[in-house]
């Protein structure tokens, strides 16, 4: 079992830090507890957090106890050779059942623990095609319901400068954690989910309409979407079309089921997400319409 220790306790009073250095710091602090106050953006207080530890990301997660999932709160960008990826989370792999008992403000490496430790391989392999190698948990707050950590990925393992830094850091981190805005985190999950469900949304959005036909929509089908894109109702649609209104009815609940939606309005609201290019398709363009 892992136990509650300091980290760099046997660094000494010696490290000196260059002026840029300590301004990156300084700025990255303060834009940390600006965020925290909902004066600035998690996402650019984590990244400059991240550069001032040289680091390649920094993400705020909460972990629940028991079964609970842990929960993204937010994420510094890490943009590698220009693309974006996003990061797993680390904390409960590296403390395991100590991860409730920890002290907030103390410092945790992937590269004091690995020893003892048998790492998932996703973790590892994950940081071995990012070219990382270091970890470094620093913990926000601990109580009944919860645990909130700040995680940082590196290339190498920190320096004396860096683990000098990091120990004068973390304590400020952990306190001006505790005095956020009441609320905030958990409305920046709720943005973040928010955010994650309109990008899930909009990719399906795209695919009603789509040339491979993938709701396997009938011919009439196809056309009574493209009707209710122009902002017909079901009456619209009889009258369009030179059939009945149950038998209009009886197409859209054919196609709510199809493609997920509960109504006329749920539908329209895809089917308009989707943009111009669905819009523009014709039924003489599909090339997959059942019969």
């Amino acid at each position: 079992m892992i136990s509650d220790r300091k980290f760099f306790d046997d660094l000494g009073t010696g490290p000196r830090f260059q002026a840029a250095d300590l301004a990156r710091s300084i700025d990255a602090v303060t834009a940390w507890v600006g965020a925290l106050h909902n004066q600035g953006a998690f996402e650019d207080s984590l990244a400059r957090l991240a550069g001032a530890l040289h680091s390649e990301i920094g993400q705020l997660v909460r972990y629940g106890k028991g079964n609970d999932k842990p929960r993204l709160i937010s994420q510094g960008a890490l943009h590698r050779d220009g693309v974006h990826a996003t990061a797993p989370h680390f904390a409960q792999t590296l403390l395991g059942d100590q991860l409730f008992k920890a002290r907030p403000g103390s410092i945790w490496l992937l590269s004091e623990l690995r020893q003892d430790l048998l790492i998932d391989t996703a973790l590892t392999d994950w940081l071995e095609s990012r070219k990382l190698t270091e970890v470094v948990v620093v913990v926000l707050n601990v109580n009944v319901r919860h645990c909130d950590v700040l995680e940082l990925c590196a290339d190498r393992a920190p320096s004396v400068e860096d683990a000098t830094l990091l120990k004068i850091v973390a304590p400020n981190l952990a306190s001006s954690w505790r005095q956020r805005q009441p609320g905030i985190a958990t409305r920046e999950i709720g943005r973040k989910h928010a955010r994650n469900r309109t990008q899930r949304d909009a990719i399906e959005v795209c695919a009603i309409l789509d040339m491979s036909n993938p709701y396997d929509l009938s011919r009439s089908e196809y056309r009574i979407c493209t009707l209710v894109m122009q902002g017909m109702n079901t009456g619209d649609i009889s009258s369009e079309l030179g059939i009945s209104e149950s038998t209009a009815r009886s197409h859209l609940h054919s196609i709510y089921g199809k493609t997920g939606t509960t109504g006329i309005v749920g539908l329209m609201h895809r089917l308009m997400q989707s943009g111009p290019s669905a819009s523009a398709i014709t039924t003489g363009n599909v090339k997959r319409l059942g019969a």
